[in-house]
C-alpha cells in the first residue's frame, strides 16, 4: 500500500475498464458516476475501486478526482491493509 497524490482531472477508474487498484482517501474530493451520470462525492476516508480490486473483471464506475487527493493505493493484495485503515479512518474521526 502506498500513500499517492493525485493531481485534479485523474481517472481513478473507469467504467468499463480492466483495473485492479483500490484507494482509500484522505484528503480531496472524487466524482464517482456510471453510465454518465453522477452518483456521489467520495471524499475524506471513503474508499473508491473496490469492484476492480476485488478481482471483478470490469470497473462498475468512473472516477475521476475533482481536487487534489492524496490517498493510499493498493493492489488486490493490499485490499486488507487498506479496508484496515479505513475502518481505523472511520474509528477516529468518530472519537473525535
Amino acid at each position: 500500500m502506498d500513500e499517492v497524490t493525485l493531481q485534479p482531472g485523474t481517472r481513478m477508474t473507469v467504467q468499463g475498464e480492466l483495473l485492479s487498484k483500490a484507494w482509500l482517501i484522505l484528503e480531496g474530493r472524487a466524482m464517482v458516476s456510471a453510465d454518465a451520470r453522477p452518483l456521489r462525492i467520495a471524499g475524506q476516508g471513503d474508499v473508491v475501486g473496490l469492484t476492480s480490486a476485488a478481482g471483478a473483471p470490469l470497473a462498475g464506475e468512473t472516477t475521476i478526482a475533482l481536487s487534489a487527493v492524496r490517498a493510499f493505493e493498493a493492489d488486490a493484495l493490499g485490499l486488507d491493509q487498506l479496508m484496515a485503515a479505513a475502518s481505523a479512518r472511520r474509528r477516529s474521526s468518530a472519537a473525535g
